[in-house]
């Protein structure tokens, strides 16, 4: 009998999460957004730098990335911010050092 009842509730618990909102999926191309270079995926942050660089202040300045501990994200929030802070890293970890570096 315990076991039907704790399967009953397990069940409904599920039912009922599955009724919540869920946060906005990244996708590697987004829409056209509040930022400057929104519409653009990562690749093509790679490939630009300088824009990356632009699109990370204007994210950081205006709170666009995603922010996971909220439901309703803010109105400035866009994708491509995050995609261009991957970009960044990915820029970063495939860095080579220039000569007299160290």
């Amino acid at each position: 009998m315990k076991h039907s009842i704790a399967l009953v509730a397990l069940l409904s618990a599920g039912l009922l999460a599955g009724c919540g909102k869920s946060t906005p999926s990244v996708s590697s191309t987004t829409s056209s957004g509040p930022s400057p270079y929104s519409g653009h995926d990562q690749a093509w942050f790679v490939a630009h730098p300088k824009e990356n660089d632009q699109e990370n202040i204007w994210c950081k300045a205006n709170n666009g990335y995603l922010n996971p501990l909220v439901k309703e994200q803010a109105k400035t929030y866009d994708p491509a911010c995050d995609l261009a802070a991957n970009a960044y890293y990915q820029r970063m970890q495939n860095a080579k050092t220039q000569p007299g570096a160290f």
